[in-house]
């Protein structure tokens, strides 16, 4: 479908948010894959406007139980970024 090209974009780009970040500040080993998981929740929250089903879809795929406050934070903050930035829900778009 639509949302597996984006949460592959996601990554990638929590992977290099990592890389540049590790750059600056030695990271722990696996912070390059929370990174990762959080971008992932993050962009599917923001493209479908429901944070929680971000947050449960993410560590659901990834078993990154651990990660559900970071998850949250990052699923929170997209979620109030894409409606600040005015964008509709993707679900909204289709139905048109």
């Amino acid at each position: 479908g639509i949302f597996a090209p984006l949460l592959t974009i996601a990554t990638v780009f929590g992977l290099l948010a990592a890389a540049l970040l590790n750059m600056i500040v030695p990271l722990p080993p696996l912070a390059a894959a929370a990174f990762a998981i959080a971008a992932m929740g993050g962009l599917f929250s923001a493209t479908i406007r429901a944070p929680l089903v971000g947050v449960v879809l993410a560590a659901e795929l990834t078993g990154g139980y651990a990660l559900l406050l970071p998850l949250i934070v990052t699923c929170v903050t997209a979620n109030a970024v894409a409606q600040a930035l005015g964008g509709r829900p993707v679900y909204e778009l289709l139905l048109e």
